[in-house]
């Protein structure tokens, strides 16, 4: 009988060693998932990113492992908002720290067009030879206030316009303007995450599609993500990161902030997750990272791993850009379990209780 629980208990020691390495690696995959269990937090970081005078901010930032304009030189590419005027540039590095500013790839309409204020707030996906642009343009003209617009590029720096492909609605959430679009493609569908003004909230919505620029649609009437109430987020769900997808969610960053007015609210910068692109949750603990109190910062966030580390990076109140890591708390040993050696070997058993 005791030869039979020796046994017994041999195997299910045997199970844990070897269920254990797979238990770590799913855990070390779905670090986002920890946010949720305050397992984790982010933490901001004190290295500068970039060159101060560049000014760089709002990054739409990916790695391209095979780029078409420096073959053979993998790097991260960078876009952001930079001259002339409310333009778009793009910025190369190979640590995600020190960039290389590459001049600018997209520029403001000329006089009188519907774009000639703003060509900005990009955001780049690279789909097999093509990189395709997404980008807020609006006018000094007030009959355009912020609409949507696509550009593509075979090299990643050489951008056409291709037009308009959505515009604010009147009578609605967006009725004042759209803008700082998000894009993501899931198999054969085009997902185009967006903000919708109204003069008094900003609040994200989503129209998807098969083709950019003639199919896309908005999914409901109505914002996927809305403003709170009364919490941080209760005058902005803006400008958003593009989505990672941990275990069964997808997750983004989105910029947030109190009521107008914006230039004097309080902003920073919170997570949500969704099983269907669609339906999103926030972060109960949201914000992520500081809130300013009061002005521009700690806003229009781009999230990445770079390396084995997952970063936020954000627009500082000077308009530059820093970057806040995912850090994990500290796990106590779980109750009941134990730390043993047997054989020189470290393995995982149960440990009994004394009944009193």
């Amino acid at each position: 009988m005791r030869c039979r629980t020796s046994q017994r208990r041999f195997a299910l020691l045997l199970t844990f060693v070897i269920l254990l390495p797979t238990l770590a690696s799913a855990a070390e995959h779905q670090p986002l998932a920890k946010l949720w269990s305050d397992e984790a937090h982010f933490e901001v970081q004190p290295e500068a990113i970039g060159t101060p005078s560049d000014h760089m901010h709002f990054l739409s930032m990916f790695w391209d492992a095979d780029p078409v304009d420096t073959p053979g030189e993998p790097h991260f590419k960078a876009y952001y908002i930079g001259g002339p005027g409310f333009s778009t540039r793009l910025a190369r590095s190979t640590d995600g720290v020190n960039f290389a500013d590459a001049g600018t790839v997209l520029g403001i309409g000329a006089a009188g067009a519907w774009d000639d204020r703003i060509a900005s707030f990009s955001s780049v996906w690279k789909d097999a030879d093509t990189y395709y642009l997404v980008y807020e343009g609006a006018g000094q003209d007030t009959a355009w206030p912020g609409d949507i617009a696509l550009a593509t590029s075979s090299d990643g720096v050489n951008f056409t316009k291709q037009g308009r492909i959505l515009t604010h609605r009147a009578g609605t959430y967006e009725k004042a303007n759209i803008g700082t679009p998000s894009l993501h493609k899931e198999g054969d569908t085009w997902y185009l995450y967006y903000h919708g003004f109204d003069g008094t909230d900003v609040q994200i919505g989503l129209a998807t599609g098969s083709d950019l620029a003639t199919d896309m649609t908005r999914v409901q009437a109505t914002p996927i993500i809305p403003t709170s109430a009364a919490d941080w987020d209760s005058g902005t769900a803006g400008k958003r990161s593009r989505l990672i997808k941990e275990g069964d969610y997808y997750y983004m960053a989105y910029e947030g902030s109190t009521d107008q007015p914006f230039d004097r609210a309080s902003w920073s910068t919170g997570i949500a997750r969704s099983l269907d692109l669609l339906h999103w949750e926030k972060l109960p603990q949201n914000p992520v990272i500081p809130a300013t109190g009061g002005g521009f910062g700690y806003d229009g966030p781009e999230m990445l791993y770079v390396g084995d580390d997952l970063y936020i990076y954000y627009r500082t109140g000077a308009n530059q850009t820093a970057r806040a890591k995912l850090v994990w708390d500290a796990v106590p040993e779980p109750s009941g379990l134990c730390l043993l050696t047997v054989g020189g070997t470290a393995v995982l058993a149960f440990r009994r209780r004394r009944r009193s």
